[in-house]
């Protein structure tokens, strides 16, 4: 929303990016939090757990920005409504197809995680399924590299993305006392490496430079730290709310905004400030209405 205010989206395009810091932040706490979803539960609940925790507000979501975004577009084609369909998927990014919801394309990048730490915990292998990290960082690195040799840019934030997963996997190790803390620092280091050379290496897309990526970068990493190092102060109820309606929020705030852009004419300052309290409800009234009752009903299939 706030990138469409021209100040601070010159900011953003140039020094540092917000929506970045929240990304790589996201799959920190994923990282973390999934492996304390493994370690309680078996493999087949926590697949249970994540389709119904995940797919109904999505398909929600999905539907009404095709509604407001997409009513011009040829609905007779077969090749759009195959993009479509595989969108509903949620692994639209894994072939090479843009997100038709905008934020939502690290979803697919999400469901590899879950696969990797699924297989690494049948093998008996999650504990150590954190080294994947230098793995998937070793692949960042390399397709930035061959982005300066064959010419063109390559799909190199995934690996980056599930590296930075295996970093909060590390994080949970680390705070159970099955990694010593050095391990986790190795791995951080090297992660904060590759990004740095990959980002001077790689080609720029035109809305990242060489500088502004890997500060974004580094301040999602900052952002996990100062979060973690809270995690003992006494809950702030606004807080707790907005993380209760988290998702529902991140899957709404584009529709909404496509949709108040047809609607209201107001200067820029004042239609982001709408946006922001309007999104904030409909993700309020989407969790009561689907999100919630779904989870619910995964925890109770999960457990049968």
């Amino acid at each position: 929303m706030l990138h469409r205010v021209p100040w601070f989206r010159e900011f953003s395009e140039t020094y540092f990016d917000i929506g970045r810091v929240g990304v790589v932040a996201f799959f920190l706490v994923s990282g973390f939090i999934i492996s304390v979803s493994l370690d309680r539960t078996g493999e087949r609940e926590f697949l249970i757990k994540r389709v119904f925790r995940l797919y109904p507000a999505y398909f929600v979501a999905l539907t009404v920005m095709l509604v407001v975004a997409y009513g011009s577009e040829p609905w007779t084609s077969p090749a759009w409504l195959a993009e479509v369909a595989i969108n509903y998927t949620m692994l639209q990014q894994l072939v090479g197809l843009g997100s038709l919801l905008g934020p939502a394309w690290t979803l697919s990048i999400e469901w590899v995680y879950y696969a990797q730490q699924v297989i690494a915990k049948r093998r008996g292998r999650l504990a150590h399924s954190w080294k994947l990290g230098y793995a998937w960082l070793a692949v960042y690195v390399t397709m930035n590299v061959a982005e300066r040799v064959l010419g063109h840019e390559l799909p190199a934030t995934m690996p980056l993305l599930l590296a930075t997963s295996a970093l909060g996997h590390a994080a949970y190790q680390t705070h159970q006392g099955i990694l010593v803390r050095a391990q986790l620092v190795r791995l951080g280091s090297a992660i904060v490496v590759g990004v740095a050379l990959g980002a001077w290496v790689g080609l720029d897309d035109p809305l990242w430079n060489s500088l502004n990526y890997p500060l974004s970068y580094f301040g999602g990493l900052a952002l996990f730290a100062f979060a973690f190092a809270c995690r003992n102060v006494a809950h702030v109820p606004a807080l707790v709310w907005l993380g209760t309606v988290s998702y529902s929020f991140y899957l709404l705030a584009t529709p909404v905004r496509v949709t108040l852009d047809h609607l209201i004419a107001l200067p820029m300052a004042w239609l982001t400030a709408v946006n922001l309290v309007v999104a904030l409800v409909a993700a309020r009234l989407l969790y009561a209405t689907v999100e919630q009752p779904f989870n619910a009903w995964g925890r109770r299939l999960a457990r049968k």
